[in-house]
């Protein structure tokens, strides 16, 4: 279980810039991230996500401050859950 919680935080420390900054890409990032989180149980981050990852998704619509703040609090528990096992 360590391991997968680590390998969820590299894949949100390496789609994450593609997510906030690259409207061309931030689709098939965001579905990437929205299965990852679904897998290691981060449902809010998942629910987040999950409008953006449709065809028809524009960057503009993203919420920014909401995505800092779900990473920011997914981070958190994953490190705290990590450090615990």
């Amino acid at each position: 279980m360590k391991t997968v919680l680590g390998l969820y935080e590299e894949q949100i420390e390496a789609l994450c810039p593609i997510i906030r900054d690259q409207p061309d890409g931030f689709r098939a990032a965001a579905h990437t991230l929205k299965g990852a989180s679904l897998g290691v149980g981060c449902l809010a981050l998942a629910d987040f996500l999950a409008p953006h990852c449709s065809d028809d998704a524009v960057h503009s619509d993203l919420n920014q401050a909401r995505f800092s703040f779900l990473i920011k609090e997914t981070l958190d528990a994953v490190r705290s859950f990590r450090a615990k096992l």
